[in-house]
């Protein structure tokens, strides 16, 4: 797995966004604002259900950095280079293993580009963000709290044992894909970005995870501040990400 990871703090805005929340039938309703770029603004528009698989406004390509690594725990499941940005898991074969960064963000806007390099991916695998307060993430899967795109390119929200699947979609995740993760944690969005191997048009959603997460507090231990870390689930090994 390559990790090309950049973060930022307040002032940045979404070109195109999906409003979710959830509708207590397991589902997430959404409204979409699209950004228009003959007219320079945002045109709003309500949904029951959105499909945004969309196409970008601009497909220059993700952009790399350096600010965020793969904690040392990773170690115990694979192998992790010098610079703690690339990872190869070797153990725990066909068991999920979520691998985290090192460090805890309690503000601002972060952003995470992530790539499956080669191997083979489960339909259990995908990209996230857990919300916690603490580091390393709890071993077992379904003691945490968390947003994510699976292979299937679904946005989905677990809250321990229970796993929300919303309408939301972006690309399917493949092979050689970047998979770009903006986490707002000021205002509670999550935009997933799927920059397709072949140089094709990418796909972007947004899921408004306040919202979200709101909505599921009735159940106890659900973390009231919106820190967190990224996440990736691996379940195959010789899976480099």
């Amino acid at each position: 797995m390559a990790l090309a990871c950049y973060g930022k703090e307040k002032g940045d805005q979404f070109g195109a966004r999906a409003y979710g929340f959830s509708n207590g039938k397991g589902r997430f309703s959404a409204g979409l604002r699209s950004q228009d770029p003959s007219r320079g603004y945002s045109t709003a528009k309500e949904a029951i259900v959105l499909e945004s698989s969309r196409p970008m406004i601009s497909s220059k390509g993700p952009q790399f950095a350096f600010h965020h690594r793969f904690h040392p725990e990773t170690a115990k499941m694979g192998s992790v280079s010098p610079d703690h940005r690339t990872f190869t898991k070797e153990q725990y074969m066909g068991r999920l293993s979520v691998i985290t960064e090192d460090r805890v963000h309690k503000e601002g806007i972060q952003r995470y580009v992530i790539q499956f390099c080669s191997g083979e991916l489960s339909n259990a695998d995908g990209v996230g963000f857990i919300f916690s307060n603490k580091l390393p993430c709890p071993k077992n899967i379904q003691k945490i709290v968390s947003i994510f795109a699976n292979k299937t390119g679904r946005l989905c929200m677990r809250a321990f044992e229970e796993v929300v699947r919303s309408e939301i979609t972006v690309k399917p995740l493949e092979l050689g894909d970047w998979i770009e993760l903006e986490m707002d944690l000021e205002n509670g969005f999550a935009t997933f970005t799927v920059w397709p191997v072949d140089g094709s048009i990418p796909s972007s959603a947004t899921l408004n995870f306040g919202s979200a997460l709101n909505s599921i507090r009735r159940v106890p231990s659900i973390p009231e501040c919106l820190s967190g870390y990224m996440a990736v689930v691996v379940t195959h090994t010789d899976v480099p990400v």
